[in-house]
Parts: structure tokens; sequence; C-alpha cells
């Protein structure tokens, strides 16, 4: 085994020419860095020439390409081996520190000589737990501009040369959403800091083997004019360095247009000559000198049959009879024989070998498990064949050429061993958190059905992506050496949904990108198997494109896709993941995600049209198809929360009784039990329309059976869709209770609700944010009115910084939440005494408001209303009585016709404008107007108490006590002030209230996307 062998001068025969070629080269690159190229056949020696260079130049960086695939993986493996040679690397490792931080969200190793960048980045957020980026990248950005030029000026000015004055903010978009350009300014970082190393006289050595796993083909990087592939790009890199010596290994010799602008040397290694063989046997212990003459004569000079001889002769020793019948008329032929004879000689290790053979990678706890018969003794002679290499990391893998025998030899035998592997695997995967064994199990199926592997692999991911372990689906996909450009297309058309899933958006662009070139190409010859691919690849990008604002190019997409989806329409694709009506499916999610663009454009009418053409063509797929189930309710619930929006109750309601009525007729279709979910999926629904009427009290105990049978059929702690409706639903449920005076009750459920959304955004913060915010300024709300200031503060912050990042990233989206959140946190401020920031506060989310109004007043004028009816108050209390005036008198214009029109929906908030007008009336003293609003307000509120004492008892006896106070200072009015006590008395209140009661229009309920 060549990583086990002790570095000497006699190891290596016959290679004088390669050894005396690196010592002069050693000595020449001080002028002029060189580069050369070793190729030969497999088993002839070049990774032995690298592992001696290695093992004998001090000063040598060695990757394997084969074992590292990934651009930014080599990057760091050639970083690592620098640091451990004492070049410390100032612009790499901060880069790297910050890619590592900002984008993956995990802590940079602290590996010695690498960890002087950590009090830069420290302060760095996860991008995953970000709301708003691009505001963080200003912010950040600032901070860290600020440490960089405080501590490491010379990276500072480096990366102002590159990237401008704004460094440290374009640094950080370009890690974000810039892929290619950031693997340019990471070579970059890493030539400079090369370059700058403070023993520039002592040189050094590059090693880079298996160079033929390295894309030659894909031209995606652009430079000096041209697109380049990875090869050349590695090839620019190595020659730009100063005194260093690259030499790259592979079984082909480079394309005559790489050395065009590049000056790389040439080298074949070739079969060992006699002299050379006999010296190579005699280090392995074969001394007699008529066996080395044979072994020499049959092996041809290969050194891996040569080794493999050897191997043998270790076992057992080796006659010039067994030597002979191994000879063959070709090198193949031989390698054959000799693998034959090797395995029958050591036959309890064939079978070890074999298992090996099948995994990409393997160590003594995996082959333990594929092959539990295997003894101690077994392992360590294993570890001592020649053709076992150590990787490095405790574990190993068999030499290419031999594993390459290994197949070919298991012949009709691979299938049945290969199911009996993946088997073990599978059974211990099943035992394990560790994604390893399952992607190790589908790595080795991949041998005999690579289509059915993979296929098997995105079903496995897309299960560890629904129990929140979207990094250890990522990791399971890494470990799948596939070899075919579909494989390849469809991988990275996985990852892409799992790192953009993470919000790492440079790196899903990438994957997308890369798949979908892919695809198009596939898509010309077998449009029906991979058109699906790109349409699906197409809506990715749309998720993309839309969270980094790139409307334009969302719109493109849409359009373009529809023209894929209409072609799709006449063919009969195939299935993916699934998803079996593939025409259907896509044209539901075509109109369901040009809806929600409709949306973020403020194209509403539009946007209702897209959202029932979706409705319909998935209404009519669940004739047949189950699974259209969840666009059903999606698209039916998206109606109703535009409907809410805009005031529309009326329709509101209508589709809610459609979707109870679909969903019905689709569960008496379904298992008996499984009706128990229809209340849970119309639930939000259902209590948005119930927010408006305040009729709870009924519904409490239902809403609670709900949640108790649902749970049955699902684990809260893995299945994202119920962890989502256990947050809404402890909200919801702690609205309700509040509502109606259960206040212990409702603390228990605000905080049950804490508990999930907290579970929530820990595993997928970019899903939770929004309804985290949302729940801390509900939550606050119940806080100040329970007296609770600082808590209610500190959540009111909370949640306005949540909502200022997400509408400053998406403000066509975000801003009415914003609105909403400081609408409530200035009836705290009022309520605190702090009338001038209350005042500010207010104005702010009127200003948001109108502007909102001015194109869709439909939509927002009811909204508008609510924060004129606040800043009434506010200015009340601000002793500005006739500007309050005005401004409630401006609130009941709003909604006395929003009251007219459906006055079961709009008298809670008409009926609190007449009360405050009634309040500020008497302050104006203009009694009889007071007396007049009062009295409109009380013939509201009384049948609303009729129906729903508990919810509306408090506001009917603010009005009261406001109108007794009112009768208590007209000197003609005490049979009206004792006919009010009377009623107050009935409603509990048994002598007049201290004070006078301003009702203040606390939004603690957002719409909320189930």
């Amino acid at each position: 085994m060549y990583a086990h062998y002790e570095p000497s001068e006699q190891v290596f025969v016959n290679r004088e020419k390669h050894l005396e070629w690196m010592d002069n080269a050693l000595t020449q690159c001080h002028d002029q860095s060189l580069v050369l190229h070793l190729h030969g056949i497999g088993g002839i020696g070049k990774t032995a020439l690298l592992e001696h260079w290695k093992h004998t130049i001090e000063t040598s960086l060695l990757l394997d390409c084969n074992r590292v695939t990934h651009l930014f993986d080599r990057l760091e493996i050639l970083a690592r081996n620098a640091a451990q040679l004492g070049i410390q690397l100032r612009r790499f490792d901060l880069l790297w520190s910050i890619r590592l931080r900002f984008i993956k969200g995990i802590e940079p190793a602290k590996e010695p000589g690498r960890t002087w960048a950590y009090d830069v980045i420290k302060p760095l957020p996860f991008i995953g737990s970000l709301v708003n980026i691009s505001k963080a990248i200003h912010t950040i950005g600032g901070k860290l501009k600020d440490r960089l030029k405080h501590k490491f000026g010379d990276v500072s000015d480096w990366l102002n040369n590159r990237l401008g004055s704004e460094y440290s903010e374009k640094l950080l978009e370009i890690l974000w959403k810039d892929p290619r350009h950031a693997e340019f300014l990471f070579l970059d970082a890493l030539l400079e800091d090369l370059n700058a190393r403070k023993n520039k006289d002592l040189s050094l050595l590059f090693l880079f083997d298996h160079m033929e796993d390295v894309d030659i083909e894909r031209l995606q990087w652009r430079y000096r004019g041209r697109n380049i592939s990875e090869v050349e790009l590695w090839f620019i890199f190595l020659s730009s360095l100063q005194n260093v010596v690259g030499v790259t290994a592979s079984r082909r010799r480079l394309p005559g247009h790489i050395k065009e602008s590049i000056t790389i040397e040439e080298l074949e290694v070739t079969e060992l000559d006699t002299k050379s063989c006999h010296q190579l046997l005699a280090e392995r212990g074969v001394t007699e000198t008529n066996l080395q003459t044979q072994i020499t004569s049959v092996g041809g000079g290969n050194p891996f049959i040569l080794h493999t001889i050897c191997d043998m002769n270790e076992l057992g020793k080796l006659s010039l009879d067994d030597i002979e019948s191994l000879r063959a008329d070709t090198l193949e032929q031989v390698r054959i024989k000799t693998w034959r004879r090797l395995f029958n000689q050591a036959k309890d290790l064939s079978a070890i070998i074999d298992r090996a053979g099948l995994l990409p990678f393997f160590n003594r706890e995996i082959m333990n498990i594929i092959t539990p018969t295997m003894k101690s003794a077994d392992w360590d002679q294993i570890l001592h064949l020649s053709f076992i290499q150590d990787r490095g990391d405790g574990t190993w893998t068999l030499h290419t050429l031999a594993r390459e025998l290994v197949l070919a030899e298991l012949g009709n035998a691979l299938p049945r061993l290969v199911s009996e592997v993946a088997t073990l695997l599978e059974q211990a995967a099943a035992d394990s958190a560790d994604p390893t064994y399952r992607g190790l199990a589908i790595s080795a199926k991949i041998l005999i059905d690579e289509p059915s592997a993979i296929n098997e692999c995105c079903n496995f991911a897309q299960k560890l992506w629904e129990e929140f372990r979207l990094q250890d689906a990522i990791s399971m996909i890494n470990l799948i050496p596939y070899k075919t450009e579909e494989s390849h297309a469809i991988i990275k058309w996985l990852r892409g949904q799992l790192v953009g899933n993470l919000y790492r958006v440079a790196e899903a662009e990438q994957d997308f990108l890369e798949a979908l070139l892919l695809f198009k190409k596939f898509t010309d010859k077998e449009p029906e198997k991979f058109l699906p691919y790109l349409i699906w690849t197409n809506f990715w990008l749309l998720n993309i494109f839309s969270m980094t604002s790139q409307f334009v190019q969302v719109e493109e997409i849409i359009q373009q896709n529809y023209q894929l989806i209409t072609r799709l329409s006449k063919m009969q694709p195939e299935p993916i993941l699934g998803f079996q009506d593939l025409n259907n499916t896509f044209l539901v999610w075509h109109y369901h995600r040009y809806a929600h663009f409709l949306m973020v454009m403020e194209r509403y009418n539009e946007a209702e049209a897209a959202f029932k053409k979706s409705y319909e063509i998935s209404q009519d797929g669940l004739k047949t198809d189950p699974s259209y189930v969840t666009d059903v309710n999606l698209n039916l619930y998206n109606l109703i929360l535009l409907y809410l929006e805009s005031g529309r109750y009326s329709e509101a309601e209508s589709t809610l009784q459609e979707m109870v009525s679909v969903l019905s007729e689709y569960f008496s279709r379904r298992p008996s039990e499984e009706a128990e979910l229809i209340p849970l999926i119309t639930f939000g629904s259902k209590y948005s329309i119930l927010l408006s009427t305040g009729e709870f009290e009924k519904e409490i105990e239902e809403f609670k059976e709900i949640f108790k049978s649902a749970h049955k059929y699902f684990d809260i702690k893995t299945d994202k869709r119920f962890l989502w409706y256990s947050t809404l639903f402890f909200l919801r449920l702690g609205i309700m209770l509040k509502r109606t005076n259960r206040l212990t009750e409702a603390d228990d459920a605000f905080e049950e609700a804490l508990e999930f959304v907290r579970i929530g955004y820990e595993k997928e913060p970019r899903t939770f944010i929004q309804i985290y915010g949302m729940l801390l300024n509900s939550l606050a709300i119940f806080q100040c009115q329970q007296n609770r200031i600082s808590e209610a503060t500190s959540g009111f912050h909370e949640s306005l910084n949540i909502f200022r990042q997400l509408a400053d990233q998406t403000p066509e989206l975000y801003l009415p939440y914003l609105a909403q959140a400081i609408n409530n946190y200035a009836i705290h401020l009022r309520q605190t005494g702090n009338l001038k920031q209350a005042e500010s506060a207010i104005r702010e989310a009127l200003i948001i408001r109108r502007k909102r109004a001015e194109k869709n007043p439909d939509y927002y004028l009811y909204q508008v209303a609510s924060s004129l009816n606040n800043m009434g108050v506010i200015l009340a209390e601000a002793k500005k009585l006739h500007k309050a005036r005005d401004a409630l008198f401006e609130a009941y214009q709003l909604r006395k016709p929003l009251f007219e029109k459906a006055p079961k929906l709009y008298s809670q908030d008409y009926a609190t404008t007449l009360t405050n007008l009634g309040l500020i009336m008497k302050r104006l003293e203009k009694l009889q107007k007071a007396e007049q609003y009062y009295q409109e307000a009380i013939s509201i509120w009384e049948p609303l108490v009729a129906k729903a004492p508990e919810t509306y008892h408090r506001y009917l006896t603010q009005s009261l006590g406001n109108l007794a106070f009112l009768h208590s200072v007209k000197k003609d009015s005490s049979d009206a002030f004792d006919s009010i006590m009377k009623k107050l008395q009935k409603l509990g209140v048994s002598s007049l209230p201290k004070n006078e009661v301003w009702i203040e229009n606390a939004e603690e309920y957002f719409r909320i996307p189930d």
C-alpha cells in the first residue's frame, strides 16, 4: 500500500527522469513557476510518484481530485495544507471564515494557524436567520469594514482594490448570490496569500492527483474574454503562482487548447524496466533471482501488477509455476488473472474486498456492518494490501484499478452482493441518525441500476427534508458517486432545492443553473422525460429570483415556463417524486406562483383571476388524484385571505363554505378517520372570518378538540406542517381566550405557541420568521393589557425589528405587516405615557397605509380607518382636540359605509369609532353630539353582547360608562343617568367608573398564510 511505505529513494525505481525533473524544477521555479502534467494508464504509478514527492518534499501540498469533488472543497484542502506549512492566508482565511459563518451557518474550525480571523467574523449572523438580506448586508458590511480597517489594513486594501470602496457590502453580496465571482475571488485570495508568503525563497510543490475527475467540458467561468472549464481554471491558478512547481496527474493527455496560453510540460509515466522491476520486488521481499525474472516477464513492468503479485507472495510463497500460470497475451488479462489468483489464495479476504469494492470509501465500522464475520486479523491484513489507499481522514478506499477488477470479477453475482450490502447498510441506517449509511447503500445500488438509485436518493432526501433534516439530506447526496450526466443534473436539481431552503442562495442558483443547462440538452433528445425537470427547475429559479427581488427575471421565467408547460401538455411525461399528473400539476403551480407574483406587484384583480384558475384546475384533478387536495385548499385559502385583506367578507365566507364542501366530498372517499382532518385544514380560514364577529366562546372547546384529533395523526417535532399548524392554533386560541377574558388559559396558549414556533424557527428560520414576528406582536398586546410592561416592550421591539427587515427586503409584500405592528406599538406607547413617540409611530403606520390605499382603496381603506381611530385617541390625550376630532371623523366616514354594507362584519370597528367620537365631542363641549354618538355605539354593542357576551361585554360597559360621565355633568339628565347606571348594574358594574375610556384598535391578529 503506497500510503504506508517508508519514503526513500529505493522505493522509486526507474523514475529517475521524473525525480531529476523535479529536482531541476524546484531550482528553476525561483525564476519562473513550472507546471507539469503526468499521464499514463491506470496502475502505472502516477499516484505513487505524487505520494513520494508529498512525503519527501516538506513544502508540498497534495489534492486528490477524485476524493474531493467540489471546487470550494478543493480550495479548502489546499488552504489547510498551506496552513500546516506555516503559511498565513490572511485574505483567504478571512473570506473562508465569512463564507462559513454568513452563508453556511457554521463556525470555522479552530485549526492551528487559522484562528486569527475569528474576532472579525464572530458578529456575522447566519444568512438563513436573517429576514432581510439587503439591509443586513448594508448593516453588517459597515461593521465588517470597520473591523477590517482597524485590525487588518492590508486585507482591507486588497478588497478595496478588487471590489471598490464599498467592498465589505459587495463581498457579502457576492457570497450570497454570485457564485462564479465568489470562486474567482477565493482563488485570487489564495493566490495572493501564497505569493505574499514570508519565506518567498522557499519553493512550494502543488500536487493534483486524478485530474481526469475535474470537469473539462462545462465552460462555466469567464476569463480574459473567453469561457473556460474548471481544469483550465486550475492550470491558470498554478501558472500564476510564484516560486511554485505544479504537478497534475491524469490517465489522459491534456487537450491542445489548454496549452495554447499556458506553458505546460507533459511527461508520460511508463512501465518499469527489468532492473527497476527487480529492485521493486526486492523491496517487497521477493529476493530470488529466478522468481524476480519470472514476475517481471509476466507483469510487463506494470507496478500495480507487481505489487499485487507481491501481496500474493506475502500470503503464501509463490513458485515459478505459480507465476507462469498468470501469463497472458495482454496486460489487462494478466491483471485479471493475478487478481483472481490473489483471492483464490486469500479466500477469507475475498468476501471483504468484494464488499469494500462496492463503496466509495469504508472504515472498520462500515466493514463490520457489511461483513459481520470479519475478524480483527482480517482487517489488519487488508490494510497492508498494496491497493488499499488511506484517505487520511480515518477512511480507506480501493485503488481505482482494484475497484474496477472487483466489479468485473463479480459479474452476474454483482446484483446479489449489492442487494446484500445495501440491505445491511439500510438496517444500520434505521438505527442511526447518521445519513452516511443510507448514502453508502444508494452508492452501492448505483453500480447495478443508476437511474433507480438516483430516484431512491431523491425520495429519501425528500423524506429527510420533511423531517427538517436538510443538512443531513445534503450530506447524504454529497456521498453519491454518480457517473452519468443525467444523474449529475438530477443531483444538482435536488441539491439546489435543499440549499435553497437553507437560504444559501448563491449555491442554490449555481446548482439550478447547472442543472438547467443539462436538462435543456436532454430535453432536445427525450422531451417526455426531461421537460418536466426543466419546468420544475424554472419554478425553483422563480423562488431564487423572488428572494433576491429580481422581479423582471421572475416575470420572464413565468412566461417562458408557461410555453414549456403548454408544450408538455401534448405529451405523456414520466412522473417525478410521486407526481403523476405533471401536466395539470404544473399548470396549478404556474397560476398559483403567478398569482403570488401579481399580489407582490399589487395587481390584485389579476391575482384573483390566477388563483381561481389554479383552483379550477386543481379541483378538476382532485376527482381522480388525491394529491391535489393540498393545492385545492391552498388556492381557496389564498382567495379567502385576498378577500379578507380587501374587506370582501361575504366572498370570504362563501369561499370558506366552498372549501368545506370540496374537502368533505374529498374525504368521503377516504378512510373514515381522515375526515377528522377537515376541521384542521379549514381551521385557519374559519377563524379568519370568525375573528370579525367575535363569537368565540362557543367555538373554543370545539377548536381544542380539533387539535386533539389532529394530534393523533401527526408528530409535532418532525412534521413541519403540523408544527406550523400547532403554532397557529395556540396563537389563535390565545387570542380567543383573551377576548373572552379567560386570561390564565390565554397566557398558557401563547406560551405553547412560542414553544412550537421556536422549534420551527431553529429548524427553518426562513419559514417560521414571519409567524414568529406575528406571535411576538400579539403576545406583547396581551402582556401590555396584563400590565407586564417590560415584557410587552421587549416583544414589540423584537417584532418590529423582524417586520422592518422583512419590509425592507420585500416591501410590496411586508409593508402591510409592518404597518400593523407599528399600529399596535403606538397603542402601547400611548398607554405607557409616551405620547410623542406614540404620535410619531401612528403617523408612520398611517403613511404606509394611505400609500397602499391610494393604489387599492378597496383593500386598504379599512386599515387606514383603524390607524386613524388610534391616532385620534393619541392626539386627544396630547390635548390636540381638534386634530383628534378630525382623525376620528375621517375614520367614522371610512367605517360607516363598510358597516352599512356588511354590518355583521364591521360593527365592532364602527362602534369603536362612535364611542371615541362621543368622548372627543364631550371634551369639545358638544354634549348633544357626544350623546348621539354614544347612543348609536351602544345600540350596536347591545345585540353583539347578546350573541357573544364574553367578547363584547367590556366594550358595552365602556360606552355606557362614558355616557354616564356625560350625563353626570348635564344638569337636566338625572333620569337618563339613573337609567344608564341600572344598565351598568345589570352588567355587573355597581358604580360609576373612575375614568372615561378610549377604545383603540389593537390588531392582534395578522392574516397568516396557513
